[in-house]
């Protein structure tokens, strides 16, 4: 029963599709980018069985080394392999079974699923027989990490094995890099600043009605912002203090708003992150707002009548803020293309 458990996970994870895999009998010394989110096993295909038996392989995933352990031939079935089966398949999987050479083997491999797949129903053993013999060319091997983007893998196989009483060693080298990505969130929404900190008074020229050019500096009495007046349109850069994605997170937050005024402002601050796709966030912003010119006060008496600019001057406060973001899985302000129509008669 343990035997035929193990056969099945053999087999399940065999018709399985991985993108962290290397083959001995194909392989291509070029780097690979692979996907972070993929399964953290890393399959190695083409082993000799005779080689994997006398423990002759060992693998090295950045700079860990690991011996290959020989497979458990208890899980082939006994008895004669497809006895019943054409002379050319037995000779193959004789041939394989005793091959020495990698590259040779990766090609019977691939006859051999050629030929099994002609195989019938009254066939189960010898296809069974087929699939484990098939899985004992093959190392799955679990990291001792977790994928992540800006990753680079280096995975070394060795084979140490005797010619002529000679030591040999056979070495094949595969780099896989994860997709290279800025650890940093850009959010796009709004920015609310309270006026808790500097609070500015307005002013107008109030006309002495009894005298003739002559105003007073007075503090209006609407003096203070609607709410709506406090929210700015916001875009913020935030880098989540877990590299790792989580469903809810905390990180630092920079970044710049716009108010419906074009009044410019700049913060800073930390945040939750929900899922990336949503931040919430609070900190101290820096404020553009109007206050009373240094050269004027409060119930100075002067002779013309200013407008609120001649008033009030532009200068930058700190404030306290708080702020909603959103992330959008693409540039919302991107023009989109249309696809153009085929054009008639093209293949």
């Amino acid at each position: 029963m343990k035997n035929l458990f193990l056969l099945t996970l053999a087999l399940i994870s065999l018709k399985a599709t991985a993108q962290l895999e290397m083959n001995l009998g194909n392989h291509i010394d070029k780097e690979m980018t692979i996907n972070a989110e993929t399964d953290n096993v890393l399959i190695v295909r083409s082993l000799l069985p005779l080689a994997r038996d006398k423990k002759e392989y060992s693998i090295f995933i950045n700079m860990q080394e690991r011996e290959i352990p020989p497979f458990d031939n208890n899980l082939l079935p006994a008895g004669p392999p497809c006895g019943n089966a054409s002379d050319a398949l037995r000779e193959l999987i004789s041939d394989i079974e005793k091959e020495k050479d990698e590259v040779s083997l990766f090609g019977k491999i691939n006859e051999l699923e050629k030929m099994k797949g002609k195989l019938g129903q009254e066939m189960q053993e010898c296809i069974k027989h087929c699939d484990v013999l098939t899985e004992k060319t093959i190392s799955r091997n679990s990291l001792k990490f977790k994928l992540a983007n800006n990753q680079t893998i280096t995975v070394t196989v060795k084979r140490r094995f005797k010619i002529a009483d000679k030591d040999t060693i056979t070495t094949w080298v595969s780099v896989f890099k994860t997709p290279e990505k800025t650890p940093w969130l850009v959010h796009y929404g709004l920015i609310y600043t309270p006026s808790a900190l500097n609070k500015v008074d307005r002013f107008y020229s109030q006309a002495d009605t009894n005298v003739a050019n002559k105003y007073t500096i007075t503090k209006e009495n609407e003096n203070s912002n609607k709410p709506w007046e406090n929210i700015s349109a916001t875009i913020n850069f935030t880098y989540p203090f877990n590299r790792e994605t989580k469903g809810f997170d905390s990180g630092f937050t920079a970044g710049f708003g716009i108010s419906s005024g074009f009044d410019l402002s700049g913060h800073v601050g930390l945040s939750a992150i929900i899922g990336e796709n949503v931040i919430l966030s609070s900190g101290i912003a820096m404020m553009q707002k109007y206050r009373l010119k240094g050269s004027y006060s409060k119930d100075q008496i002067i002779k013309e009548n200013l407008n609120f600019e001649s008033l009030h001057e532009k200068v930058w406060l700190p404030e306290i803020f708080f702020t909603l973001g959103f992330r959008f899985g693409s540039n919302p302000f991107a023009k989109k293309e249309t696809p153009k129509p085929a054009e008639e008669g093209a293949k």
